[in-house]
């Protein structure tokens, strides 16, 4: 006849063992699961948006008239108005790029009223809306037989889903260089420069007539002091 007494330390020892055996189990798999979850919350931590710029490349038009008196550009194939965004700095250096990004327009028309600047609209759900509000002449310089002429779409950006900070709002601009080589009846080239927030400053005649307006503004305090 064998020991109820051994008998009875053998099976609570079984039974410890085997509730430590079940509870660690418990445990390494609560650590598991934590572990597991921090890595998914790490990986799927999206960006916060602050600033930066791509380049809009690819586009052409079947547009040959002088560069700097002709403000309608129709867009020709390959990309008609799909532009590639290149160069990415700040921001959207975070994230991968669309392939393309679509201007609401075919045209290209540099005029500044609504109907023409809803043109430079565009819309991709990952980076965000860009809605133009408002058009800057930049003027046009000339080197040697190439004449590059410049606007500016001041506009406004509203984040995507591509951000942690999705549908913030801030300033944007669009800085478009048009360059012909050769004069009218000659090729004219597009690319532009999307920087939010907006990086476009008054053009120099917008400053000259800021200044004098400021002057005459001085001139007329001093005239009333002196009257009185």
């Amino acid at each position: 006849m064998g020991c109820p007494f051994g008998t009875k330390l053998a099976t609570e020892s079984f039974v410890t063992y085997h509730e430590r055996a079940k509870y660690m189990n418990k445990v390494s798999m609560g650590l598991t699961a934590a572990a597991l979850m921090a890595c998914a919350s790490t990986a799927h931590a999206l960006p916060l948006y602050t600033v930066g710029s791509l380049a809009l490349t690819g586009l052409s038009t079947s547009q040959s008239g002088n560069v700097t008196t002709t403000t309608s550009f129709p867009l020709s194939s390959p990309a008609f108005n799909n532009a590639t965004p290149v160069s990415p700095t700040g921001s959207f250096t975070l994230v991968t790029l669309p392939a393309t990004i679509t201007l609401a327009g075919t045209t290209l028309d540099f005029t500044p009223s609504a109907a023409e600047l809803a043109t430079f609209d565009f819309t991709d759900a990952g980076l965000g809306t860009f809605t133009a509000t408002g058009l800057v002449n930049l003027g046009h310089s000339t080197i040697g037989t190439s004449v590059i002429q410049g606007y500016g779409i001041e506009g406004t950006f509203t984040l995507g889903s591509d951000w942690s900070n999705a549908g913030s709002t801030l300033s944007a601009s669009e800085t478009w260089s048009l360059s012909q080589t050769g004069g009218p009846m000659n090729a004219i080239s597009l690319s532009a420069t999307y920087s939010a927030p907006s990086t476009l400053v008054p053009e120099p005649m917008s400053m000259a007539l800021l200044g004098s307006g400021l002057v005459g503004l001085a001139a007329v305090r001093r005239r009333k002091r002196n009257n009185q």
